[in-house]
């Protein structure tokens, strides 16, 4: 049922004026339709907005190493980040200056060794196992903590540089190694196959101040060493020199992992720096010198 005065309004309006505003409705209708299709078009056709970008070396956005962490952000400062390293997500403090002697940039940790112990002498498993020691100390700089970390067994680098400080607070000096192919330092050694290097004597000479090696031998490289005698000198990583002119029975040594004795009977003890003697290149009656260093062992 209709109200009658909605009846009365009805019959009394013109029939023109009814269809005029009919016709404005439909219009207006059309208008608001043609506008919302456009808004739908334009929302749908504008592109997403941007994710949170998330620097490299955090959690969220991993490197591979300090290396590439150099090059892709050249203004990036040493400290810890976040690297994948196999299948884990470790922090390391990466060392992003340049380092003396060994120059570049972006070097990752693989080792620190104490050379007044014996955790990494010679014939300690940690050269030729996967085990790890001590990772938390990955994360921090140049100082007194020993670690082993799974760089030592997943990175590969052509390039390695050894940083010998013979004390606390004391010059760091530095070894470049240049490698001819990408290799891991666990490949170099697990194996106990020798492989030489060519830093040359003078260059293994200044990584200590008053290092001294006789002049012979000149014998350098991974798991290099004078004999197959249980006394032998060794070195995973360094140089041999002796007074006769042979190797087999060197008795004067510099790198890291060192092990065996000099002129038979004056064993080092130590497994990082630099085994002489006093009046070298002799050692019948001089005194054995074990000038032991801790030794940083980082790669690119």
């Amino acid at each position: 049922l209709f109200h009658s005065s909605s009846i009365v309004l009805a019959e009394s309006a013109p029939a023109d004026s009814v269809a005029v505003l009919l016709d404005q409705c439909i219009l207006k209708n059309e208008q608001l339709n043609s506008e919302l299709c456009s808004l739908r078009r334009a929302c749908a056709s504008r592109p997403p907005a941007p994710r949170p970008r998330h620097t490299l070396g955090e959690k969220t956005n991993t490197a591979t190493s300090c290396f590439e962490i150099a090059q892709r952000k050249p203004n990036a400062t040493s400290g810890v980040y976040y690297i994948l390293i196999g299948d884990t997500v470790m922090q390391i403090y990466c060392h992003l200056e340049s380092l003396g002697r060994c120059g570049g940039q972006g070097w990752t940790p693989l080792m620190k060794v104490d050379g007044r112990k014996t955790t990494f002498s010679y014939d300690s498993y940690l050269w030729t196992s996967k085990a790890v020691y001590d990772v938390s100390a990955g994360q921090s700089g140049f100082d007194d903590k020993e670690t082993k970390l799974p760089t030592y067994n997943h990175l590969p680098f052509t390039k390695l540089c050894l940083v010998f400080r013979p004390a606390a607070g004391q010059e760091k000096r530095q070894v470049l190694i240049e490698m001819g192919s990408s290799e891991t330092l666990y490949n170099l050694i697990s194996a106990n196959q020798f492989n030489s290097t060519n830093v040359g004597r003078k260059n293994w000479l200044s990584a200590l101040s008053g290092a001294a090696l006789q002049p012979n031998c000149n014998k350098e490289g991974f798991n290099v060493r004078a004999g197959l005698s249980s006394w032998s000198l060794r070195a995973r990583i360094g140089f041999l020199g002796n007074n006769e002119a042979d190797c087999i029975t060197a008795d004067t040594h510099i790198g890291v992992g060192l092990g065996g004795m000099g002129c038979g009977s004056h064993f080092y003890r130590m497994s990082a720096g630099n085994g002489r003697f006093s009046d070298a290149p002799n050692c019948s009656s001089s005194t054995a010198i074990a000038a032991a260093a801790f030794v940083h062992v980082l790669a690119q």
